[in-house]
């Protein structure tokens, strides 16, 4: 498993900030337990949905997959020590144009997540507020 150095990472995500990256660390790898300690390429596409979808479907989407986790780990063991939602946030470039689904939002800020607002989109609407 052959990966990128953290300067590798930042100069290709420079060129182009919908490179994302997340860190491997060492161990991490049951099958390969000596490697890691660089960076592969991300996707944040698990957050990310047509902002057409109501914010309701993507929630009820988003917490179905987090509270059916174990579940998940048990079908395909190297997602496991993964949250996808921590980690979409963690791995999402820095600087604006990531906004997630309105429903993953939800769904954080109820868990007591801390979303950063750039990653907040314009439909997001928080439930039991009226919008004037």
């Amino acid at each position: 498993m052959v990966g990128f150095t953290r300067e590798d990472a930042e100069r290709i995500q420079s060129a182009d900030s919908l490179n994302a990256f997340t860190e491997t660390s060492r161990g991490a790898m049951r099958k390969e337990p000596e490697a890691g300690g660089f960076f592969d390429m991300y996707s944040a596409a698990l957050a990310s949905s047509s902002s057409d979808m109501p914010q309701d479907f993507g929630y009820r989407i988003t917490e179905a997959a987090c509270t059916s986790l174990k579940e998940i780990e048990e079908s395909y063991p190297p997602c496991r020590g993964h949250d996808p939602v921590r980690d979409a946030f963690r791995n999402t470039p820095a600087g604006e144009g990531f906004c997630f689904h309105a429903g993953l939002v939800r769904y954080a800020a109820e868990i007591g997540m801390d979303v950063p607002g750039r990653c907040i989109p314009p439909e997001y609407r928080e439930p039991g507020k009226v919008l004037k």
